[in-house]
C-alpha cells in the first residue's frame, strides 16, 4: 500500500523539462488513481497515476491544461493512455449512482479502487481484497467495485461502495464520485491506497471467499473415466470466436456447414459448429461425459444432451450458478480471456484455446490453484484457437485418462528422496488405490 491521504507519496519527474513533480494531492473520479501534480521548474501542473494497478507498470501524465496524456511507456500501452485520455475529455460533474454499505466504522482507510473498464481487470483488483483483510488488519478496507462484482466483495471489509457505472464506460472521469471521496476522508488523519496488483498469485486466493463456491477438491480426480464433468465456456466477441480451424474427418455435410458459416463470416455460427463437433468426440471418446456449456450468450442451440446453461443477461445468482458448475467440472474448455477466470479458478484443469495476438497475455486469465510449477502444467493446457475440435477432445481424453496418475509422478509430496525413505512401496500403493478408484468411481485418498 502506499500513502493516499492527504498527501500521496509520487517519485514521477515533469515529462517536458524532467525536474521532479510536486504533490499536492489526490484525485480519483474513477478507475484511475491520480495524484494532482505540479512542476515547479516550468510551472505546468498534471494528473499523474498512482502506483496502483496497472498504475504501477506504466503510469501516464495527464496536462489538463490540453487533455493530452504523455506517454512515455510504447505503443504498447496506449490503450492505457488512450483511456485517460478519452475519459477526462467527456469528464462528467455528477457523480454515478453509489450504493455505499458500511459495515464499520473507518479509522485507519485503506482504499482498494477495483473500478475498471474490463471485467478481467476488475475482478483481479477485487481479488487483493483478501490480502488486505489477511494481512493489514490494522486498516479498515474501503472497497470501490463495480455494480456487477458487489455480490463477490468479502464479507469483512469495513466499506462497499457499489459503482452504477457500466464495464464498457468503465474508463469515465466523474468529478462527482472524486468529490464524495474527497468528503468521505477528509476528517481522517490519514488514508491509504491498495496496490491493487493486476495480477494476483492464484495460490495466495481463496475464491470461495469471494463466490462462497468451494473449487474442484482434485485429490476425488479418480473417477469413472467416461464419466467426467465437462463445461465449455462461451463468448461471443469477434476476436474471441473458436470456430475450430479446418477440422479433420467431419462427415461431409458437417464441414460444407462450417465451410459456409466461417466464409459467410458469421463467426458464430462457426463456433456453434465448432462446439457441436466437440461435443460429438467427447460423446464418442468418453460416452458418460456429462457436458454443459455456460457463459454470456444466446441459448437454445446446444447439441441434444448437453445442458445449456448460458444467458444474455447475468446477474449474480446466475454467475454463483455458473461458479457451482465450474466447480463440479473436471476439465472446462474455452477461449482465452476473462471469462476465464472464474472457470479456472474453479475447475480441476483447464483446456484453453489462444488467439494469435493473445500468446503475449498467457496466463493472465488462469487463476488455477496450484502452487507447483510442473502439476500447473499438466492441469492447464494451452493451445492454438486454431485446433479443430478433434485435436481439443484428444486433450480433454488425455487430461480425463491420465491427469490423475501423472499429477502424483510430479507432485512435491512424491518427489523428494525424504517422501520415499520410509516406505519405498508408498507410492506404489497410492497409485493402485487412484487406479482403483477410477474403475470403481472412487475417490483417490
Amino acid at each position: 500500500m502506499i500513502r493516499l491521504h492527504p498527501i500521496p507519496d509520487v517519485h514521477l519527474a515533469c515529462p517536458l523539462c524532467q525536474a521532479p513533480l510536486a504533490s499536492r494531492g489526490w484525485y480519483m473520479p474513477g478507475m484511475r488513481c491520480l495524484a494532482d501534480l505540479a512542476c515547479t521548474a516550468c510551472n505546468r501542473t498534471f494528473y499523474g497515476d498512482l502506483p496502483s494497478s496497472h498504475g504501477l507498470f506504466f503510469p501516464m501524465l495527464l496536462d489538463p491544461q490540453n487533455g493530452h496524456v504523455h506517454n512515455p511507456h510504447g505503443a504498447q500501452f496506449a490503450w492505457f493512455a488512450d483511456w485517460l485520455a478519452t475519459g477526462y475529455a467527456a469528464r462528467q460533474q455528477g457523480a454515478p449512482d453509489i450504493a455505499v454499505e458500511a459495515r464499520r466504522p473507518l479509522r485507519r482507510p485503506l482504499v482498494l479502487n477495483c473500478l475498471d473498464a474490463r471485467y478481467g481487470h476488475a475482478l483481479l483488483k477485487l481479488l487483493n481484497a483478501e490480502y488486505h483483510v489477511n494481512h493489514d488488519g490494522d486498516f479498515d478496507l474501503l472497497v470501490l467495485v463495480p455494480k456487477c462484482l458487489r455480490w463477490m466483495v468479502p464479507a469483512n471489509v469495513a466499506e462497499v461502495w457499489a459503482i452504477d457505472v457500466p464495464l464498457h464506460n468503465g474508463c469515465a472521469w466523474h468529478d462527482g464520485l472524486a468529490k464524495r471521496l474527497h468528503e468521505r476522508l477528509q476528517d481522517q488523519s490519514a488514508a491509504w491506497l491498495s496496490l491493487a496488483l493486476p495480477h494476483p498469485p492464484p495460490d495466495a486466493v481463496q475464491i470461495e471467499s469471494f463466490t462462497h463456491v468451494p473449487p474442484f477438491d482434485f485429490s476425488t480426480w479418480g473417477v469413472v473415466i467416461g464419466q467426467p464433468r465437462l463445461t465449455l465456456i462461451w463468448r461471443e466477441e469477434r476476436d474471441r470466436y473458436w470456430t475450430g480451424g479446418a477440422p479433420a474427418g467431419i462427415k461431409q455435410a458437417l464441414r460444407s456447414q462450417l465451410g459456409r458459416a466461417v466464409r459467410s463470416r458469421d463467426p458464430r455460427a462457426a463456433q456453434t459448429l465448432a462446439f457441436a463437433r466437440l461435443c460429438a468426440v467427447l460423446r464418442e471418446r468418453l460416452p458418460g461425459a456429462d457436458l454443459a456449456v455456460a457463459g454470456l450468450g444466446r441459448a437454445g442451440d446446444a447439441p441434444d444432451g448437453v445442458a445449456d446453461l448460458r444467458a444474455e443477461t447475468v446477474d449474480a445468482a446466475r454467475e454463483q450458478a455458473w461458479c457451482r458448475r465450474y466447480a463440479d467440472s473436471h476439465v472446462v474448455i474455452g477461449v482465452h480471456g476473462s471469462n476465464m477466470l472464474l472457470p479456472s479458478a474453479h475447475a480441476g484443469a483447464v483446456v484453453e484455446m489462444v488467439p494469435p495476438a493473445s500468446w503475449r497475455n498467457v496466463m493472465q486469465d488462469i487463476l488455477l490453484p496450484e502452487p507447483d510449477a510442473r502439476r500447473l502444467a499438466l492441469r492447464c493446457r494451452l493451445l492454438p484457437v486454431a485446433t479443430a475440435p478433434e485435436g481439443v477432445a484428444e486433450v480433454v481424453v488425455d487430461l480425463v485418462s491420465h491427469l490423475a496418475l501423472a499429477a502424483i509422478n510430479l507432485s512435491r509430496e512424491w518427489s523428494t528422496h525424504e517422501a520415499h525413505r520410509p516406505d519405498p512401496y508408498a507410492i506404489l500403493r497410492r497409485r493402485q488405490a487412484v487406479g482403483q478408484g477410477r474403475k470403481t468411481g472412487g475417490g483417490a485418498s
